[in-house]
């Protein structure tokens, strides 16, 4: 195991096998993930303001306990209704 405490750093990982790993109190501003896989990780109290996702597996994952596929759902279903003003 690896671990990155108390320090600013600029991260990136590529092709990195990173199931089941652990992100607390963690500003993830400019960190890039390529063809990472993040399968079963757990993200807690950390910011993910202004964050890109693109081609991303989120089968399975949750926000707060709702899975994002639902929450994805949600959303263009809401984006399809005609404004009720």
């Amino acid at each position: 195991m690896h671990r990155i405490q108390n320090t600013q750093t600029t991260f990136e990982a590529h092709s990195a096998e990173l199931q089941s790993a652990s992100f607390k109190d963690v500003a993830m501003e400019h960190a890039k993930f390529e063809d990472v896989n993040l399968g079963a990780s757990e993200f807690t109290n950390c910011t993910f303001t202004s964050a890109h996702f693109e081609d991303c597996d989120f089968n399975g994952a949750t926000i707060n306990d709702i899975l994002i596929e639902d929450l994805l759902i949600a959303y263009r279903l809401l984006k399809r209704q005609p404004d009720r003003n």
